[in-house]
């Protein structure tokens, strides 16, 4: 696995992902948020990306590898998120920016005419 989430898995930590992952949306029935272990569900999210494309066909590389720069992306403005949980929109803009200029945004969301 890629190193970016080497944060120890608890109990809770663990409950938390499972919560999120497995279960449906409505449950669990309380608010359980926690930036902490939203952290690690989406370093572990970013984690499984790439060893999901070692286990892919040649001809899909290029779809998962900008799922992995598209997400990155995501990533990057949630590590960004205040303690607030407000999302900077200079920053929201400058990933998407860089997203379009690095030339992986996923075909799907590239502009230009749909067919």
């Amino acid at each position: 696995m890629n190193p970016s989430s080497s944060t120890k898995l608890t109990s809770k930590v663990i409950e938390y992902l499972v919560h999120h992952i497995f279960l449906p949306p409505k449950l669990p029935q309380a608010d359980d948020s926690n930036w902490e272990n939203e952290t690690i569900l989406v370093d572990m999210i970013f984690d499984l990306l790439f060893e999901f494309e070692n286990h892919i066909k040649d001809d899909q590389h290029a779809l998962i590898s900008s799922v992995i720069v598209a997400f990155d992306s995501l990533r990057a403005i949630h590590h960004e998120v205040d303690s607030g949980g407000v999302i900077s929109e200079e920053k929201l803009v400058n990933a998407l920016r860089q997203l379009c200029e690095r030339g992986k945004f996923p075909k799907f969301l590239q502009p230009g005419p749909y067919r």
